[in-house]
């Protein structure tokens, strides 16, 4: 996939019904193509859930017409590799491939800056939307970390006014419990109302299941109502430790 500056404005004009933007910010450096115990490696299974979660999206008839999908992916550098769009039958598989550093305060902050710019768009096409989600994965703390306050005061603030859902997913299979829950820390700040999640190994699946359920539960509601707020504890139903 290409990044591309089309952000489905005909889509907007011909398809009016309500949007759920959904953004992935997914951790693309070098350490998620090592392999784990088990022989598996990150970045692979990160496709696979990528693949089936918009293939999932697709095959639900309630959702295939509002759920736009965009990611953004981060190692030392930031690149947005699917714009905001609905899932089609014709979009190519995500391919991505790890290598490099952990720019993950600048992938975040270029994830809120594309879903700020889609949620102007909805409204100067006047077209209903409902509260953004924003999924960052990651299996290791931030390599510009210093750049990270900034972009926690910018989450914050939007989570705290309702206008941002954001859940922080940590990728990992070692028995370095430490090392897990130190990296969990370094994120706790970015979502208030949604404590960070360490998936237990690669479990994807989990993640998948949890993030369907809570984008139907979202489609149910109305456009712009406020979300509730969760704990951890609430959100993870048993795929994940906090």
């Amino acid at each position: 996939m290409a990044e591309n500056d089309y952000l489905g404005m005909d889509d907007l004009q011909i398809n009016p019904a309500a949007r759920i933007p959904l953004c992935f910010c997914a951790d693309i450096s070098g350490s998620m193509a090592r392999e784990n115990a088990e022989g598996k490696k990150p970045i692979e299974e990160l496709n696979t859930f990528l693949n089936e979660m918009m293939s999932y999206i697709r095959d639900e008839a309630n959702l295939a017409e509002s759920v736009e999908v965009a990611i953004v992916t981060f190692q030392s550098s930031v690149d947005v590799v699917r714009d905001f769009a609905l899932c089609k039958a014709e979009d190519g598989l995500v391919e991505l491939t790890a290598s490099g550093g952990t720019a993950l305060a600048h992938g975040v902050d270029k994830a809120v800056e594309i879903l700020e710019a889609r949620k102007q768009m909805y409204k100067d096409q006047a077209v209903d939307y409902y509260q953004p989600i924003l999924v960052l994965i990651t299996d290791g703390k931030p390599g510009d970390l210093e750049d990270l306050p900034a972009v926690e005061a910018k989450t914050c603030q939007l989570s705290n006014e309702n206008k941002l859902s954001l859940f922080p997913v940590v990728i990992g299979a070692d028995g370095d419990e430490a090392k897990w829950r130190s990296i969990m820390d370094c994120l706790k700040g970015l979502s208030p109302n949604h404590a960070p999640l360490h998936l237990k190994g690669l479990q994807f699946q989990g993640l998948l299941q949890f993030l369907g359920k809570s984008i139907e539960r979202l489609h149910e509601s109305n456009p712009g109502q406020q979300e509730e707020k969760t704990t951890g504890e609430e959100v993870g139903g048993g795929w994940g430790e906090w």
